[in-house]
């Protein structure tokens, strides 16, 4: 079913979880898988979380890194040339928008983390949270809740706490949120705010019809919840081995572990083999 290279034109791959093992590393094995599906034609697009300053380096490991590629930030808010020249589509939450959020989650007290382009402004921080790997090296500009509601707009905002903090907030969203922002999980410790309609897989959409990819030819791999739109767009849905159950029981393939070199072995096995 999965067989044959001319069937797929284009793969979409998630970092955290998926493409990164727990060190945030690349496995040389899941490079060079990628660079033989780039030899063949085969358009690769990381589909990340974070903004581009943060999967920069990544893209440089990769030779993602310049303006025959792109990427995509944000969970799909941002989708750039791979070389940051140019900004393809961007939606963000307005003034109003980060109000309205932070007014709710700073009566839980919980971490709030709200990125604005290169910028990463924190409000109540969780030591424990701030010590996760996905920190690691990440600069954060300490800020009150005053300042924040200043800001004119924000790509996302972060709940950062513990898991079953979360699942607590969680139950407590106001109704018309589900409305207004698409709320998703990107790690079991974060929960982001983003807008409406901005999701991997709207941004996988946006890009397949520029590049005049048809879903058929999309496969897709992830790990968590936020990779949920991805799998709802793509033909083909690979899940890793570490991913979450909704991931699980959507998915077409499972693949090893992020820790494994999972990414490699899906290429191989639905590409190659």
């Amino acid at each position: 079913m999965y067989r044959g290279i001319k069937m797929i034109k284009l793969i979409a791959i998630d970092l955290d979880g998926t493409l990164l093992d727990d060190d945030k590393h690349i496995s040389l094995e899941n490079k060079m898988a990628i660079q033989k599906a780039k030899k063949c034609g085969i358009k690769i697009i990381i589909a990340s979380g974070r903004p581009y300053f943060r999967v920069k380096d990544i893209l440089q490991q990769l030779d993602l890194n310049n303006n025959s590629n792109y990427v995509i930030t944000y969970n799909g808010g941002c989708i750039l040339i791979g070389d940051n020249s140019k900004i393809i589509y961007e939606e963000r939450l307005s003034n109003k928008d980060i109000c309205e959020i932070i007014n709710f989650l700073d009566k839980y007290k919980c971490g709030i983390y709200l990125y604005c382009e290169d910028h990463i402004f924190r409000l109540n921080q969780n030591l424990k949270i701030a010590n996760l790997k996905i920190f690691n090296k990440v600069q954060f500009e300490e800020k009150t809740i005053g300042e924040l509601k200043k800001m004119n707009y924000a790509n996302k905002i972060i709940l950062a706490d513990e898991v079953e903090i979360i699942d607590e907030i969680k139950t407590k969203i106001p109704k018309q949120f589900n409305n207004q922002y698409n709320i998703v999980r990107s790690t079991p410790y974060f929960l982001e705010f983003l807008p409406i309609n901005v999701s991997k897989g709207n941004a996988i959409e946006i890009l397949a019809k520029i590049l005049k990819i048809n879903k058929e030819e999309v496969m897709v791999i992830g790990d968590e919840e936020n990779d949920l739109s991805m799998f709802n767009y793509a033909k083909i849905k690979v899940a890793m081995k570490n991913a979450n159950f909704q991931i699980k029981k959507r998915a077409d393939f499972i693949t090893e572990s992020n820790n494994n070199s999972g990414v490699a072995k899906a290429i191989e096995k639905l590409i190659f083999n």
